[in-house]
């Protein structure tokens, strides 16, 4: 059975891969890993740097509401509550 023309699915990807957005995106997430790495190299204690980094998905929500109007829902207050509760547990 034809189903007409073959379509590659490159073009599509592309589109997505070209994005200003998401290059945006993957460019802070690089920078934010190289960051992560020099404070750790530079004797950075890994209970303080990564609470740090969790701290960015609480920060993501409230931009994200305040940028584009996504709600923030109950199950998103929890997950903040647990990056919370984990950052004081590493803490200590």
């Amino acid at each position: 059975m034809n189903t007409g023309p073959k379509r590659s699915a490159i073009p599509g990807l592309m589109a997505y891969v070209l994005n200003p957005r998401i290059l945006g995106g993957v460019v802070c997430y690089i920078a934010v890993m190289v960051l992560f790495i020099a404070a750790y190299r530079n004797g950075g204690a890994l209970t303080l740097l990564y609470p740090t980094y969790a701290s960015t998905f609480i920060f993501a929500a409230i931009i994200a509401l305040l940028a584009y109007g996504t709600p923030i829902t109950a199950v998103n207050i929890l997950g903040i509550m647990f990056l919370v509760l984990g950052m004081v547990l590493m803490a200590r």
